[in-house]
């Protein structure tokens, strides 16, 4: 089962006014079926999977997989029903244990009906021309379709042009990311898994702070913890933007600097779950904070008390920044300057919709899983951040996925 509600992306096509959605890349066929795409995701190119959501109902949405693939996609991704598929190099096939009899008897029958040669590489112009063609048999083959211009290369949609003449192709991207703005519970649900995880690994970081570690062993610290409390393979990376000592913005604060008392410790912190990434931030100090370190938190900190105070469902994205923004400043840091003070989280490390900024149009809504944060970054004093993670519910709800204090840790 995917991601995407089918229902939402057919209502936004159809305010777009087009026909269907050709999804090409990893990341949005994984989206809309939940199926991970072994050939896609190894070339990360457009022509070797894809799924096709048509904005009418009555029109089955449509996939394109490897031969290999396609029993694991039809049981993952049921709603996709119209699935065509092409050969991999792969061999496949199911077997009883072998027991005392020949495995090469009962590989031999298990692979009875399949070609006994296949081509070396995939070749995804020809692939294209499969997916073309299912679209045409669908009723596609002329209309307007959304396609993910950033990730189709010129060469991909020479070759989409070329198969469907009657077909006009426009950029689907923002329609794309207002859909994934707002998430599902199964969404919800692995963001929650990786905050908790990076909660963990950082409290773990900053129980094993010893004096004159580095920066990179840090790290290896944090990493390490997440895939150590991870409870199963859904865990498939995790990052820190790390930060140790006095001179933030110098490469050795994330490498070889070696730790001393006083020093903050800057953890901006991820962790992937079947492809969603959390995103959080705390800091801390090794000793004890000096003078300069608290009041500069504590300006931070009331920034993040009035933006979080006012962000609940219905209200403008641009007064929660607003509100934060003049917060810190009231405080007595009026340099303080940020072009966003947080955003949506999900399919990317990179931030999703909505952006926490004065330019946001967007209203918090329910199903936004939004990371709301105040970090600072200067030479000769370090780097300081506090950031939790907040998911909005109907009814005008919200649930607060962190559980940490947002009090500056001392340690050491």
């Amino acid at each position: 089962m995917g991601f995407m509600n089918l229902d939402r992306c057919r209502a936004a096509l159809a305010e777009a006014r087009l026909d269907a959605l050709l999804l090409l890349s990893p990341r949005h066929t994984y989206y809309a079926t939940g199926y991970r795409h072994w050939f896609l995701n190894l070339y990360a190119e457009a022509g070797y999977a894809a799924a096709i959501v048509p904005a009418d109902p009555a029109i089955a949405p449509l996939a394109v997989c490897t031969d290999v693939e396609e029993p694991n996609f039809r049981t993952t991704a049921p709603e996709f029903s119209d699935v065509a598929t092409y050969r991999a190099w792969v061999a496949y096939g199911d077997i009883p244990a072998p027991g005392d009899d020949d495995p090469f008897e009962l590989m031999a029958r298990a692979l009875a009906d399949q070609p006994d040669a296949r081509a070396g590489l995939l070749d995804p112009e020809a692939v294209t021309r499969l997916i073309t063609e299912r679209m045409k048999s669908a009723g596609l083959g002329r209309g307007r379709i959304g396609i993910e211009s950033a990730f189709v290369s010129a060469r991909a949609m020479g070759w989409l042009r070329a198969a469907l003449p009657d077909c006009e192709f426009f950029d689907a991207g923002r329609l794309i990311k207002l859909l994934r703005a707002v998430k599902s519970p199964a969404e919800a649900g692995l963001l929650r898994l990786g905050t908790q995880l990076c909660e963990r690994a950082i409290t773990d970081v900053i129980a094993s702070l010893r004096e004159r570690m580095t920066a990179s062993e840090i790290a290896r610290i944090y990493r390490a913890s997440v895939f150590n409390h991870a409870p199963d393979g859904r865990v498939l990376n995790a990052r820190v933007t790390l930060r140790v000592g006095p001179d933030a913005l110098l490469p050795a604060s994330s490498g070889g600097y070696r730790l001393r008392r006083g020093d903050l410790i800057f953890l901006d912190c991820g962790v992937d779950v079947a492809g969603y990434w959390a995103d959080m931030g705390r800091c801390a100090v090794f000793g004890q904070a000096s003078p300069a370190q608290r009041k500069v938190y504590s300006a931070l900190r009331a920034g993040f008390d009035a933006a979080t105070a006012i962000a609940q469902v219905g209200a403008p994205l641009r007064e929660v920044f607003d509100a934060g923004l003049g917060a810190v400043r009231a405080a007595g840091m009026t340099s303080y300057t940020r072009g966003n003070l947080g955003h949506g989280i999900g399919l990317h490390p990179a931030p999703e919709l909505p952006i926490v900024s004065h330019e946001e149009t967007l209203a918090l809504q329910p199903g936004n899983v939004v990371s709301i944060e105040f970090p600072i970054y200067m030479n000769g004093l370090g780097a300081l951040q506090v950031e939790d993670t907040f998911y909005f519910l109907g009814g005008g709800s919200r649930e607060v996925f962190n559980t940490l204090s947002r009090e500056m840790a001392e340690t050491g």
